[in-house]
C-alpha cells in the first residue's frame, strides 16, 4: 500500500519535473556535464584497465511517458568509448532483462512489453558494465521506486552476482537517471528491493556507500 500510494504521488511529480526540464536548457546541459564528470572517474577507476571492449558496454533505455531521456548520455558514452549502447528486452515475467546492441536507428526497433521498444533478435546481446536505470522515485540512500514489476531488481542482482564471481574483474554500476523533483524523503523497501549504486539528476550525483 505504501508503494502504491507513493507511485501515484510520484507519477504526478515526475510529470511536472519533466515539463520543467524540457524548457530548461541549462538543466539539460548540466545533466550531461555531471554525467561526463562521473564517467571520467568511473571509467578511469573501473573500465579503463579492461582490455576487452565487450566489458565496457553501457545499458540504457528509451524513455516512456515522463521518464528522464538518457539518449544524450548514451551519446556521450558512445563518443567516449566508440561503443554502441545496449537496450533492455523483457523476456518474460519474473525474469531478469536481457540486453541487445542498439545501432541508433529507431526504425529497426521492435515493440516490446509495457510499450517499450528494443532491438530485434538478430542484434548481438551483451551485458552492461554501466546500467542506466529509469525510476519513479528515489531517496538519498539510493533506494529506487519502480513500477512494481521487479525487472531491474532481478537484473541488478544477477549482474552483481556475476561481478562477485568474476575472476577477471567484471565491473558493474547501476546508475538511476531521474529529475531532482523525484527525490523523496524515504522509499519504502522490502528484502528483494536493491539499492542503486548511484542516482544522477540535473543537479547532482547521489552515491550509495556500500
Amino acid at each position: 500500500m505504501q508503494k502504491d500510494t507513493l507511485r501515484k504521488k510520484m507519477r504526478l511529480r515526475r510529470e511536472r519535473a519533466h515539463r520543467d526540464y524540457l524548457q530548461d536548457t541549462e538543466a539539460q546541459e548540466n545533466l550531461c556535464e555531471l554525467f561526463s564528470e562521473f564517467l571520467a572517474q568511473y571509467l578511469s577507476e573501473a573500465l579503463q584497465p579492461l582490455q576487452d571492449s565487450s566489458k565496457r558496454l553501457c545499458g540504457g533505455y528509451l524513455p516512456i511517458r515522463s521518464e528522464m531521456d538518457p539518449r544524450p548520455l548514451l551519446a556521450i558514452y558512445r563518443h567516449e568509448y566508440a561503443s554502441l549502447p545496449l537496450l533492455p528486452v523483457v523476456v518474460a515475467n519474473a525474469t531478469p532483462l536481457t540486453f541487445r546492441l542498439y545501432d541508433g536507428d529507431e526504425k529497426n526497433l521492435e515493440l516490446g512489453a509495457f510499450a517499450t521498444k528494443h532491438p530485434p533478435p538478430s542484434a548481438p546481446e551483451g551485458e552492461p558494465s554501466l546500467l542506466l536505470v529509469p525510476l519513479l522515485a528515489f531517496d538519498e540512500d539510493c533506494r529506487r521506486l519502480g513500477y512494481g514489476g521487479g525487472f531491474y531488481d532481478r537484473t541488478i542482482a544477477l549482474l552483481r552476482e556475476k561481478q562477485r564471481a568474476s575472476r577477471n574483474g567484471f565491473p558493474f554500476f547501476a546508475l538511476g537517471i531521474a529529475y531532482e523533483g523525484q527525490l523523496t524523503t524515504s522509499v519504502p523497501y522490502e528484502q528483494h528491493d536493491l539499492r542503486l549504486d548511484g542516482v544522477l539528476t540535473e543537479r547532482r550525483l547521489y552515491r550509495h556507500a556500500a
